[in-house]
């Protein structure tokens, strides 16, 4: 298994994940949420791939916290 960046050739994978999932979406809808979040650098999206199939996905996101100072 490989993790590594999504890139804009794993729309159509994750667009199948998601639905299975139980997310429905489009590839349309998922374009445009990737780059919304390529565009944003507190982003970050990882795939997992096996046998040159993308098998899950994760999201990451740099934020701040309510409950204590610092992010």
């Amino acid at each position: 298994m490989q993790i590594r960046s999504v890139d804009i050739h794993d729309i159509k994978a994750l667009t199948l994940l998601m639905e299975r999932l139980g997310f429905p979406t489009t590839e349309e809808k998922k374009t445009l949420s990737f780059q919304a979040l390529a565009a944003n650098p507190s982003y970050h999206t990882l795939v997992a791939e096996m046998d040159g199939h993308v098998v899950g996905m994760a999201g990451l996101c740099h934020s701040l916290f309510y409950e204590h100072d610092g992010s």
